[in-house]
């Protein structure tokens, strides 16, 4: 736009960069403002919404709360149990936490000294990414610019499915002729080498474009199932 300004959306390749290196606290401040405020009236309705529904389900299943209902189908059954969990991690974590906050505070101090700017001494929600991001640079040498130049999406990604074919005894034929929605979605098929019986079917749909969910998903498209005869 005229006067050098840039406009941004909302979207998360607009968002990541922004909060990481805008050294503007004002413009850092209004996009996570922004950023977390999306569609807050509509999801407001619904999560109060949801949060009734839920406790009379749990309710009519016989659990005190919903975290009760949930937690009983998983490893921690109780609800105590996670709480204890939560107190001893915490209790390991936060000398960690404060000396990362000083660390934090440090740069944030330096910075404002810097470029003339008032240093309230708090870590604002704003904040994080950027100085973490600082940390990354000025504590580690790490670039994730650079980084990324030696991890390009192909060899990230046959990497990442060697490792889970690996992992699970299975193997991932990529079926070169697939049809798609989309010309760069990849479509996998999933057998056991032990037997060769085809398992199932997979689709990758990696890059960004129009139209598209925004950020990184997984959905289930047909779960499996047995079939009348038994087989």
């Amino acid at each position: 736009e005229e006067g050098g300004r840039l406009k941004v959306t909302l979207k998360y390749p607009h968002y990541f960069p922004l909060m990481k290196k805008c050294h503007v606290p004002e413009t850092r401040k209004r996009m996570e403002e922004c950023f977390n405020s999306r569609c807050k009236e509509e999801n407001c309705r619904i999560l109060q919404q949801l949060v009734e529904l839920r406790a009379q389900k749990s309710a009519l299943l016989g659990f005190e709360t919903h975290a009760a209902f949930v937690l009983e189908m998983n490893m921690a059954k109780e609800c105590k149990t996670v709480a204890a969990f939560l107190d001893e991690l915490a209790a390991k974590l936060k000398p960690l936490g404060e000396k990362e906050r000083a660390v934090i505070l440090g740069l944030k101090r330096r910075e404002c000294e810097q470029r003339g700017l008032p240093f309230d001494g708090r870590i604002n929600a704003w904040d994080m990414r950027y100085y973490m991001n600082q940390v990354e640079e000025t504590q580690y040498s790490v670039d994730q610019n650079l980084l990324k130049e030696f991890f390009p999406m192909q060899v990230v990604t046959d990497g990442l499915l060697g490792i889970y074919q690996e992992l699970l005894g299975l193997t991932f034929h990529r079926e070169e002729e697939a049809r798609a929605w989309h010309e760069d979605v990849q479509l996998y098929t999933v057998r056991d080498p032990a037997s060769g019986e085809t398992l199932g079917q997979f689709y990758l749909d990696l890059y960004p474009r129009e139209g598209k969910y925004g950020h990184a998903a997984c959905f289930g498209l047909q779960p499996g199932c047995h079939p009348a005869t038994g087989s």
